[in-house]
């Protein structure tokens, strides 16, 4: 990013195309771009299925990254680490039973943000305007490549937050995405 020399956690695709050809990633920008400091994205493709084993390089320089804060957190856990959790789904909620999933990752330096699946997570989904929680709710638990699944019941329409409390050796952190439909 700019002069400021730093990178975010990604997911770059397991090897396997999907069906028109396309490889799928995935980065959440950690903050929003600006005139003096925009985003920019490099590509690396290595084909190791091919004859002579293809590879190349793309970099997208001057993406503008809006600011976001309400589908990623960043949080300093109680160990010391510094954790991104990222909002995937519910993408359109409903009134009922929604399919829940964010990612994580923690921050080893600058450069480098692995998945972090060594978290177990309770979940509380909650609307404050009306001081209630909902019943039927199912904790994520990790799936794959940092990313934890569950199930949130959103009673009613309005806003809600989905608190996640995250619980590692004894130690638990949280934080909320904060979410109206």
């Amino acid at each position: 990013m700019g002069s400021m020399m730093h990178s975010s956690p990604y997911e770059s695709p397991e090897g396997a195309l999907i069906e028109n050809k396309w490889f799928k990633g995935a980065v959440v920008f950690i903050m929003p771009s600006s005139a003096m400091t925009p985003w920019s994205l490099e590509v690396h493709v290595h084909n190791h299925q091919a004859a002579g084993m293809p590879e190349g390089h793309a970099e997208f320089g001057s993406l503008s990254v809006a600011d976001n804060s309400t589908k990623y957190k960043s949080i300093q856990a109680t160990d010391g680490s510094r954790l991104y959790l990222s909002y995937v789904m519910p993408s359109k909620p409903i009134v009922g039973i929604n399919e829940f999933e964010f990612t994580l990752h923690r921050r080893n330096d600058m450069m480098t943000f692995p998945a972090d699946s060594s978290y177990t997570c309770d979940m509380y989904p909650w609307m404050p305007s009306m001081g209630h929680s909902s019943p039927n709710n199912v904790n994520p638990v990790h799936d794959d490549m940092g990313h934890y699944k569950g199930q949130v019941n959103f009673t009613m329409t309005g806003d809600w937050q989905i608190k996640v409390y995250l619980n590692k050796n004894g130690q638990r952190d949280s934080t909320y995405f904060d979410l109206v439909f």
